[in-house]
């Protein structure tokens, strides 16, 4: 979460997805099932809610999420807002 309260999410990886419905993040292999094999879809870790969510855009061109799994951080999660600040503030 930033200063201001804000979710931190970073996307992870994109493409489509293989022949078993598996995307691959990390080296781990998550399973979202066999509807979605070779759509293009993208992962996130959501570091605030420390899961990852699986997303991708329908025929309409929608962003929908359609898988989402519990993913532990098990390293500590840093709120940067402040190094950024100060690093800015020393720019001009």
């Amino acid at each position: 979460m930033d200063a201001n309260g804000r979710q931190i999410s970073v996307k992870m990886t994109s493409g489509l997805l293989g022949s078993k419905g598996d995307i691959s993040v990390l080296n781990e292999k998550f399973h979202v099932g066999g509807e979605y094999i070779d759509e293009y879809s993208w992962a996130t870790v959501d570091t605030k809610e420390q899961s990852l969510v699986i997303y991708y855009n329908d025929e309409e061109m929608v962003v929908r999420e359609i898988k989402r799994f519990d993913y532990e951080i098990e390293e500590t999660v840093h709120d940067l807002a402040d190094l950024f600040k100060s690093a800015r503030s020393t720019m001009y």
